[in-house]
């Protein structure tokens, strides 16, 4: 399996034999000896990436497409596959399915090849809405990230195309979102924090993150920012930023920070109008989990210099539109950064604070020079301690660079 798919040039130029070997890779799905299954699909998904044209065209002597057979038959092959191995198989087709130009066709294949998850995911939604309790059951939160796994992997191989099945499960999965974060709570409040280290909590938990994951890879490879404006944004306040406001810090996901970051990237200065929004839905309370000490929610500090850093680089006028406490918040928080002891966030304060000083370059005058008047100095007396301490070693020209502006 290994030599066969370090061919593609030749598998590429003989179309039976690259056909014989896909369903001998189908039958090595079945084998049940150990690291067999887990070959086949690796080899399947490198095929997938280097031959996907010549699945979605009509072969000579074919019928039909190469993928509608896999399509039709899909159940039958992935039937004896560990959900992980499941997971790549959806990735692997989803590459063959990007590769059509013709829009009619991929929108039908995209439908045929999300049916059985969709199923799935129908029988879920059909049972919660019966009774919410449905999705406290282990074997129903299993299932729901299974999909969500799926989907993300779907997501990475189809990209902007990938909407016509988000479009179909989003007001669902943020209804499972909301429901699921507020199951998290509850435990919270009756059992205490330490109830997000057990099993079934972890796992609702990785609901919260893998919905964010899933919409943090749509939009990073949307070529619609305006579908995303009209039919994605508004719930997604309503569902994610809210609740990330009101949750507990222990059930907050880091990755819903991360996603806004991707969000405001993709946008560009479309989104400037909603940074008020984020800022008070999102940035104050992030702020009151990380500045107690350096230690405490790593991924949280992270992801929020991230968004601090997207919106600084796309959206600084929605900066300069803050009140001044709240600005003093946005600088108080960089000049945090740059005497932080991970490296990672100290880095990520110093590349924060170049770009703002650019931007105050070019932005308007007066606007600029209140900015020098009331922060210069300060910012002189921070750069001028980091630099002395030893423990910054790193970034010290950039440092000196940021001195001369």
């Amino acid at each position: 399996m290994y030599v066969v798919g370090q061919y593609p040039r030749f598998l590429r130029a003989h179309w039976k034999f690259l056909k014989t070997v896909v369903n001998k890779l189908f039958e090595f799905m079945h084998e049940t000896h150990e690291g067999v299954q887990d070959m086949a699909c690796d080899t399947f998904i490198k095929i997938a990436q280097k031959c996907r044209r010549h699945f979605i065209t009509i072969q000579l002597g074919e019928s039909q497409p190469f993928v509608d057979e896999i399509l039709t038959n899909i159940n039958g092959i992935i039937c004896h596959l560990e959900p992980h191995q499941v997971h790549t198989f959806y990735e692997a087709v989803g590459n063959m399915i990007a590769a059509s130009i013709d829009v009619v066709q991929q929108t039908k294949l995209i439908e045929k090849y999300m049916q059985l998850p969709n199923d799935v995911w129908n029988t879920i939604i059909s049972e919660a809405k019966k009774t919410v309790d449905c999705l406290q059951d282990p074997e129903v939160v299993s299932n729901i990230l299974n999909i969500l796994k799926t989907n993300i992997r779907a997501s990475k191989a189809l990209g902007a195309p990938y909407v016509h099945q988000l479009i179909k499960i989003y007001q669902d999965m943020l209804h499972i979102y909301k429901v699921t974060s507020e199951n998290i709570n509850q435990a919270i409040r009756i059992n205490g924090p330490m109830v997000v280290k057990q099993r079934l909590i972890k796992s609702m938990m990785a609901i919260k993150e893998d919905t964010l994951i899933l919409l943090g890879s749509y939009f990073s490879k949307a070529n619609n920012i305006q579908q995303i404006l009209d039919q994605f944004l508004t719930p997604l306040f309503t569902f994610v930023l809210i609740d990330y406001r009101d949750c507990h810090p222990e059930a907050r996901e880091s990755e819903v920070l991360n996603m806004l970051a991707t969000l405001i990237n993709k946008g560009e200065n479309r989104l400037t109008n909603r940074i008020a929004d984020i800022f008070d839905l999102t940035f104050e309370h992030t702020l009151h989990m990380i500045d107690k000490n350096f230690e405490d929610y790593p991924d949280h500090r992270k992801n929020f210099y991230i968004l601090i850093q997207s919106v600084i680089n796309v959206c600084f006028q929605a900066l300069l539109a803050l009140n001044a406490t709240q600005f003093k918040l946005v600088y108080d928080s960089v000049m945090w950064a740059l005497k932080h002891t991970m490296r990672t966030i100290s880095e990520l304060g110093l590349e924060i604070l170049q770009t703002m000083l650019r931007k105050f370059q070019t932005c308007d005058p007066q606007a600029a020079q209140t900015f020098y008047q009331v922060y210069y100095l300060e910012t002189m007396q921070h750069i001028f301690a980091v630099v002395a301490e030893c423990s910054h070693t790193s970034g010290k020209n950039t440092f000196f660079g940021i001195m001369i502006f």
